[in-house]
């Protein structure tokens, strides 16, 4: 029999709350989220490098002698959101054209409770980064300048919104309701994991879930209601492998799709093992999940469960619930898995929405080939078909409001945090309920994988949690299912070889090369190759620099095709060694050593020919010279006396040939002189 549960008995309807009224209360009450706004558009305004590069600082609105202006907006507005990395110089926020401004404080005293108005957690320190959250409402304008700073990184995020929403300008202090607001949202982020009940909510009833493989289990509700509160308890931590291969399904009044279809692990933020956080309306501690986000619907709602794996699955759930949806236009909750391995020169695709609603989260699960430059790129988020993104990141860790890859470990706050850290892999989120991100008819929501999209074979999954019209959508691939979910095996790096996917190639006459990531052509993952085609005498080069003359073994890594190939390695366009011999199959790869071979300084062509065999891959090659290290080093330092210095701002001995008698002084007085160090023998 089917358990139904009912909310007609309780006939409440929930009052109407304003999400660009009040400033401070989108940053406690979750009632506001699932509300359309009207007129409201979020943007950004950031030091990303204007070229498209990754030369993510020092780049500002414009620079008037010493003072740097971060954002010059018209109003009217909220400024929603202001992030740096490396906050330096005197800060200065200008409400409304006036001369004197409301705030006038060192950049880094706004995040550390040393400025009026802005008190933690609304503004502190997080693992790297700087953020504050504190609402700046505007009627006319806002100047936020840096004076006496050096480079640094920084986002101000802000909203434009309907005259009629501004009820007061910023002043520098609060007073009255917003006074009372900024202590609600206080609380509110101090109390992380508690839900603040809803008037005339109702306990579901509370039911065991115990799924069989290939097993369903689902919740029915009658409305119209309001799902306030969704928890799933477990008896001890389930293994990260089982939550990822059970599906979460909610489907609201009717549809044809449900509007969330995530694995559970991802829906809570949980994309490796050992994964435990608390944010405001999220979270995941090992022994519990709960999701807060507000799901009104008008005639019923549907949870589900769906075990793809081939072991069982037990957990208990619980919930609440009420009555009536909103009075204001709102929006149906979404939420929205993808996975992909990224490929080079390529975004990762976090969202393609359709329709009209707004952003409110994401959280997403990264791991890299080999370290962590994947961080290096940049969110990019277009709204309405714009042609340049209205919200352009620095990096992706600085999207997670942190900063310097997490340099100091896992975090968790209301709106974000690292929840995973190991040295290739990174567990995140982020969620907009203070700053909405809105969209009339469509948002496309992109992250790059290293500063330029340099790092193919990377792997990357996200959830967005959104609010949409009816017959709003993502448009998403097709969710995988059981063992497909999961990370595949991973291709090893080989240290210091030059990656051939990575790497410019010339072909002779009738040869192509292609570049194959692992995951198109096997079931591992992590980097790729080029693939050499054209048949007998089929030629690739590819320049390299010789830093100085020595004898040089060469190491090469090949894969084969559909049949087995030869392949020999050229120099200057003279073979090297003996020919290799390339079994059929992109894997194992076959491995092998030529030289030493002289080779002087200066610059050399490498490249393969293929002997025999329709097409061989290139994974690689290495040289390693045979003379002795170096063993005699001069060295000049400590210089860098000010840690909130750009890292672009040179220094002496910077861009000069170093004399080493020269001495140089330090800003802070002091002479420093070269000392020369000798590694032992």
């Amino acid at each position: 029999m089917r358990l139904i549960s009912s909310l007609f008995a309780v006939g409440f309807l929930a009052a109407t709350t304003c999400l660009a009224g009040p400033p401070f209360v989108p940053l406690y009450d979750l009632d506001a989220a699932p509300l359309i706004q009207k007129g409201v558009r979020t943007k950004q305004v950031s030091s990303h490098d204007p070229s498209g590069g990754n030369g993510d600082s020092g780049h500002y609105v414009r620079i008037e002698g010493n003072v740097k202006v971060m954002a010059d907006l018209k109003g009217p507005g909220i400024v929603r959101r202001i992030w740096s990395a490396n906050p330096s110089g005197q800060l200065r926020i200008y409400i409304d054209g006036a001369e004197t401004p409301v705030v006038d404080t060192p950049f880094t005293d706004l995040f550390e409770n040393k400025t009026p108005g802005f008190r933690p957690p609304l503004a502190d320190k997080s693992s790297g980064g700087w953020y504050s959250y504190v609402p700046i409402p505007f009627k006319k304008s806002c100047l936020i300048t840096a004076t006496d700073s050096g480079f640094f990184y920084y986002q101000v995020t802000w909203q434009e919104v309907p005259e009629t929403s501004i009820a007061a300008s910023f002043t520098g202090t609060w007073t009255g309701v917003d006074a009372v607001g900024y202590d609600k949202a206080v609380t509110a982020w101090s109390k992380l994991g508690t839900n603040t009940p809803s008037l005339n909510t109702v306990n579901l009833p509370q039911r065991k879930i115990n799924l069989a493989p290939r097993g369903t289990w689902a919740q029915p509700i009658v409305g119209p209601g309001t799902l306030t509160s969704l928890r799933f308890e477990f008896a001890k931590p389930p293994p990260f492998q089982d939550l990822r291969r059970v599906i979460l399904k909610i489907t609201f009044d009717d549809a044809k799709t449900p509007q969330v279809e995530t694995p559970l692990a991802d829906f809570f933020g949980v994309g490796f093992e050992g994964v435990s956080w608390r944010s405001l309306p999220l979270g995941f501690t090992g022994k519990a999940a709960y999701c807060y986000f507000r799901m009104p619907f008008k005639k019923s709602a549907r949870v589900e469960l769906v075990n793809t794996g081939t072991a069982p699955f037990q957990s208990s759930f619980k919930g609440m619930a009420r009555s009536g949806v909103p009075q204001s236009a709102w929006g149906y909750f979404h939420a929205d898995y993808r996975t992909a391995v990224n490929n080079l020169g390529a975004h990762y695709v976090v969202a393609r929405l359709r329709g009209k609603g707004h952003v409110v989260g994401v959280t997403q699960s990264m791991r890299g080939i080999g370290n962590q430059w994947f961080l290096e790129g940049d969110e990019k988020i277009y709204v309405d078909g714009a042609k340049f993104p209205d919200i352009y990141g620095t990096g992706t860790e600085d999207y997670y409001n942190c900063g310097w890859y997490f340099n100091t470990g896992l975090v968790n706050v209301a709106t974000h945090g690292c929840v995973f850290k190991a040295e290739t892999e990174i567990g995140a989120y982020r969620l907009h309920f203070p700053d909405v991100i809105p969209f009339e008819k469509t948002l496309d929501f992109d992250i790059e994988h290293g500063g330029t999209n340099d790092v193919p074979g990377s792997e990357y999954a996200t959830v967005v949690y959104w609010y949409g019209t009816t017959g709003s959508r993502d448009q998403r691939p097709e969710l995988k299912t059981g063992n497909a979910l999961l990370p595949q095996p991973h291709v090893p790096l080989i240290p210091g070889q030059v990656e051939a996917e990575r790497t410019k190639w010339a072909v002779a006459t009738g040869a192509t090369m292609k570049n194959q990531s692992w995951h198109e052509i096997t079931s591992y993952r992590g980097g790729g190759r080029a693939l050499l085609t054209g048949g007998i005498g089929a030629a690739a080069t590819t320049p390299i620099n010789i830093v100085a003359t020595d004898n040089y073994e060469i190491d090469v890594s090949l894969s084969g095709s559909e049949r087995d190939s030869i392949a020999r390695l050229t120099i200057d366009g003279a073979p090297v060694g003996q020919p290799f011999r390339v079994p059929a199959g992109p894997l194992p790869l076959t491995k092998g050593t030529v030289g030493p071979v002289l080779l002087t300084q200066g610059r050399h062509t490498l490249g393969f020919v293929l002997d025999s065999g329709p097409a061989v891959g290139i994974d690689g090659f290495r040289l390693k010279g045979q003379s002795p290290l170096i063993t005699t080093f001069a060295v000049l330092g400590p210089y860098l006396v000010n840690p909130t210095i750009g890292v672009n701002e040179p220094l002496p001995p910077d861009g000069k040939e170093p004399s080493l008698s020269q001495v140089y002084r330090t800003p802070d007085g002091r002479s420093l002189k070269w000392s020369i160090v000798r590694a032992p023998s």
